[in-house]
């Protein structure tokens, strides 16, 4: 029942947002006040726009005086959030009723749409965290049997997103730098996603030659130096130089570094997604998934393997060797070891924190 009338409150109430002028502190105000599945129904119900989210380098160093406050509030939205989902992946990654996994898969999935709809630099690595989040509820409703397998097929079909797109990639890019610099060089190589890195790479040779690093006019093979625009990338040497950071960081962590050439190649799609779709072929071709095989001895690491390969003969040609990860996804997901990113980074940090103690 409060959710009803929660939802049309919000509808009531919440559009007085679209009249603030820094619309990052009333996000934050709304986030502080309300549960992640809560803040979602807002946003949806009242058709708001995430906040453009950009580096903290854009700030500091590309954007006008005026725009700063609204822009730095705006990573300070950022950051709150971040901080809250590692707080509900404690949540997430407890194994709990099909109804309540279901729910957070969704409303992960429906955020990650939400922010990622805008084209930004913080925009795009808080969309690619939300899905990995995701992807852990979503892991356990694929291996439940008794989850109808076109509702699996539905989530796993919502994986992904046009911020991981080259197109998308060099519009933030290009929005950072403060100039088109990317997007032509990718237009002109019919979006093959090289020409981003044949731009970064342009840009790390002129600063090592300006540091005397390396002979004026080196040119490294298969490079394509005739397509990029180096009088544009001569004007911003300080955009290719990134934050270096130490160790594993989890996205929170890395927030306020300069890390632009991860969109160069790609900003990280969530290995869980990708196996998760072999794990949900396997299921659906199958239809269930195999405990055990009619011999002892067999080439495999695990028993779980050796089954999942031996039902999988059929299908194999067409299909691709693709039971060795589901094998692997569907023991990790019952042994409850399957997790997103930055929740395995916090555990195996406690993991060397005890064994040391």
């Amino acid at each position: 029942m409060r959710s009803k009338f929660f939802i049309l409150a919000v509808i009531v109430i919440f559009p007085k947002l679209l009249l603030a002028d820094n619309p990052g502190m009333r996000f934050n105000e709304l986030l502080a006040t309300n549960s992640i599945e809560e803040f979602v129904v807002c946003v949806e119900s009242n058709h708001l726009n995430a906040p453009l989210m950009p580096s903290q380098w854009f700030i500091s160093t590309v954007t006008q005086e005026s725009s700063r406050e609204r822009l730095t509030t705006a990573r300070s939205f950022g950051e709150s959030l971040l901080k809250r989902l590692d707080s509900y992946s404690t949540e997430v990654v407890v194994k709990s009723d099909l109804s309540l996994t279901e729910r957070q898969a969704d409303i992960l999935l429906r955020l990650a749409c939400w922010i990622g709809s805008v084209e930004g630099y913080g925009n795009t690595i808080i969309a690619s965290r939300v899905q990995d989040l995701a992807t852990v509820a979503v892991g356990r409703l694929v291996v439940n049997t008794n989850y109808p397998m076109a509702k699996v097929l539905s989530l796993v079909d919502r994986f992904g997103g046009k911020w991981y797109g080259a197109n998308s990639r060099a519009a933030v890019l290009d929005e950072e730098i403060g100039e088109e610099v990317f997007a032509p060089v990718l237009a002109k190589e019919s979006a093959d996603e090289n020409a981003l890195a044949n731009v970064w790479i342009v840009g790390f040779l002129k600063n090592a030659e300006k540091k005397k690093k390396i002979p004026l006019g080196f040119e490294l093979r298969g490079v394509d130096t005739n397509i990029v625009n180096g009088t544009a990338i001569s004007r911003h040497l300080g955009f290719f130089l990134d934050s270096t950071p130490v160790g594993d960081l989890t996205t929170l962590e890395r927030w306020n570094l300069k890390q632009h050439e991860r969109f160069v190649w790609g900003v990280e799609a969530s290995k869980n997604m990708e196996n998760l779709r072999m794990l949900a072929r396997f299921r659906e071709l199958i239809g269930f998934f195999p405990a055990s095989v009619p011999y002892k001895n067999h080439p495999f690491h695990t028993q779980s393997e050796a089954a999942f390969e031996y039902v999988w003969r059929p299908h194999r040609k067409k299909e691709g060797p693709i039971y060795g990860v589901a094998a692997s996804m569907y023991e990790s997901i019952q042994d409850g070891e399957f997790l997103d990113q930055d929740t395995w980074i916090q555990h195996t940090r406690a993991k060397e924190t005890e064994e040391v103690q």
